[in-house]
């Protein structure tokens, strides 16, 4: 009996010792995987998304960038159509125009070329944004080369518009002369000894140096003359007991004041009556 017990506690024993292990579930593994790609699939869709939400705040700007371009373009074009380019305050504004589309086209290829790189450091496919970027890039190179036609356009007319103004600047210098030469008179005031040293009068007629009266000489020194403009004097000081006009002048267009058996002033009344007959006016005084 006893020998019957131990043999199977043998069998038992021998039974409990060779059992098979548990073996790892396949779909445990696979769901592990497909968990792992999900993870990193919703990271990704997360990031993407994010990335497209930037660049659409990017295009946004660009293309609002480009609206203000063209909008200084017009302002500019405006002015340039109506002919309205011509006074410093003109200039000037044309000139911050230029400014600002200058800031603006640089904020765009800056956005551009930040898009570039984002895009291509985020090793994400986005070909829609690749495409709208490379069309942004073209749109862009397109108002660049509109905005160096323009500066080019504004440096002929510039160019014009300052051949004008020197024309203009010789055509009122030339009127000014004119003017000058039609308004420009000359006078002589001193006594007969003066005149005649400074070679403006000299004598002639009588006999043995009697009788003999002043006359303006043919060849007069002009430099002893004082210029002045006929239309802003019409006083002459002269200071002498008395005076002669060597020179013609109506006698009704002028007179000579003084007090006391003295001349002080030669007063004209009418400029144009008085220097008619001669640019010259030669007062000898005694």
């Amino acid at each position: 009996m006893k020998r019957v017990v131990f043999i199977a506690s043998i069998i038992v024993l021998a039974s409990c010792g060779t059992e098979k292990p548990e073996l790892p579930n396949p779909l445990d593994a696979q769901v592990e995987k497909l968990t792992i790609e999900n993870t990193r699939l919703t990271s990704e869709s997360v990031r993407k998304d994010s990335m497209i939400n930037a660049y659409a705040l990017y295009v946004n700007e660009i293309n609002k960038n480009l609206e203000l371009i063209s909008t200084q373009q017009q302002l500019i074009d405006s002015r340039r159509n109506t002919g309205e380019l011509g006074t410093l305050a003109d200039e000037a504004e044309v000139v911050e125009n230029l400014k600002n589309i200058a800031e603006l086209m640089a904020n765009n290829e800056s956005k551009i070329a930040r898009l570039n790189k984002d895009l291509k450091n985020a090793n994400l496919e986005i070909g829609e944004f690749e495409k709208m970027i490379i069309s942004l890039s073209e749109e862009v190179a397109l108002k660049s080369n509109e905005i160096y036609n323009l500066h080019q356009e504004l440096e002929n007319i510039d160019a014009a518009y300052g051949e004008l103004i020197d024309a203009l600047q010789e055509r009122d210098e030339l009127i000014d002369s004119q003017q000058k030469q039609l308004t420009q008179v000359w006078y002589a005031v001193g006594s007969s000894k003066e005149l005649k040293e400074h070679g403006v009068i000299t004598k002639e007629g009588g006999l043995l140096g009697i009788g003999r009266t002043n006359k303006l000489k043919a060849d007069f020194n002009h430099e002893y003359f004082t210029e002045i403009d006929l239309s802003e004097v019409n006083q002459i000081s002269l200071g002498g007991k008395s005076a002669e006009l060597l020179t013609s002048h109506p006698s009704d267009s002028y007179e000579i004041t003084g007090e006391s058996g003295a001349v002080e002033n030669l007063i004209i009344k009418d400029a144009n009556k008085f220097w008619s007959a001669s640019k010259y006016l030669v007062v000898v005084l005694k």
